[in-house]
């Protein structure tokens, strides 16, 4: 009776998994004008243990972070420099910079990491990745101990720049984390930031479990926007007040992209597109009929999988791991 009770459970939560669970954000390719060149989705940067003093100056950062998200390119985009995919910017400039950055530069296919050091000197880490059109897990991975900053696809680790002192934020004030920006033409369904510099075994586990590696800070699923707003998602790490937001500005560009939005970077409704396949169906699934399922709900805690109230777990089962809802 137990068995036949975990299967009904199985068969119900896959299901909705399937058609509840897939939304992610996605940012156009660009244009060359208007108010769409400056979307961008923005985390507070406190969550990396900063905070701002009363006067512009560059900022250290003194603690690990691992910065993470599921991206998947639509294609290339050559307007402002390229695009800029995920990091730490100035909270007023939209465009191809940054503190430290994940990007694809102008008349290139490379993923590469830049960003600034030692008040702002540049560096930029090709990972030797062509862009394609498939769903990938890009990791930035920051160690406060030996002051380098690397970067992770699908959990490899792909270069790193050691600055030989903390790592520095833009003294604009304040700065933010974005996932996606002006420069991106791509979706993004899963955004996560870890306190603690994460091993790349730890990244390959998180890009399918990853709540089971450690409670992230923020995990943002982009399933739909927090009730009663536009553009916000709820963050269901331990930051529970630090949300994702989508604006756009209406501020304008020069050449090279810099677009001042200034107090014009509003929250906006964002554009949802299907998100990555998570869910190989039920068939599949079983072909390991002595493998346990293990469920865990979002803040890493392991919970039953035959007595699961309510609500959104990671479940994993054979190798494969999943988000299923479960009602």
């Amino acid at each position: 009776m137990k068995k036949l009770l975990l299967s009904l459970l199985l068969c119900a939560t896959t299901s909705v998994a399937a058609v509840a669970d897939n939304q992610a954000i996605n940012f156009p390719t660009p244009i060359s004008s208007g108010a769409r060149q400056a979307p961008r989705l923005t985390v507070d940067e406190t969550v990396l243990g900063v905070e701002r003093p009363l006067v512009d100056t560059w900022l250290e950062v003194t603690n690990s972070f691992t910065m993470s998200a599921w991206i998947k390119l639509n294609g290339v985009s050559n307007y402002y420099s390229g695009m800029n995919l995920m990091g730490h910017q100035a909270q007023d400039h939209v465009n191809y910079n940054g503190s430290f950055f994940v990007c694809v530069p102008a008349y290139s296919n490379t993923v590469k990491l830049c960003g600034k050091y030692n008040r702002g000197t540049g560096y930029t880490v090709s990972t030797g990745k062509t862009v394609d059109t498939e769903w990938h897990y890009y990791s930035v991975v920051y160690d406060a101990p030996t002051t380098t900053i690397s970067i992770y696809i699908d959990g490899e680790k792909l270069g790193e720049q050691n600055f030989g002192a903390n790592m520095q934020l833009f003294p604009d004030n304040p700065g933010v984390l974005f996932f996606g920006t002006n420069g991106s033409s791509a979706a993004y369904d899963e955004a996560l930031i870890y306190s603690g510099a994460l091993t790349a075994d730890q990244i390959k586990t998180a890009m399918n479990a990853p709540t089971s590696v450690a409670t992230p800070l923020c995990y943002y699923t982009f399933d739909a926007v927090s009730n009663g707003t536009t553009g916000q998602f709820d963050n269901f790490g331990s930051k529970k007040d630090v949300k994702a937001i989508y604006r756009i500005g209406t501020g304008s560009a020069d050449a090279s992209g810099v677009i001042s939005c200034g107090l014009n970077h509003v929250e906006s409704a964002p554009e949802f597109v299907a998100g990555r396949t998570t869910t190989t169906g039920i068939a599949d699934i079983a072909v390991d009929n002595n493998a346990p399922v293990r469920m865990f709900n979002l803040s890493g805690v392991e919970v039953n999988a035959e007595t699961a109230t309510p609500g959104l777990y990671i479940r994993t089962k054979g190798g494969r791991s999943e988000k299923v809802l479960v009602k």
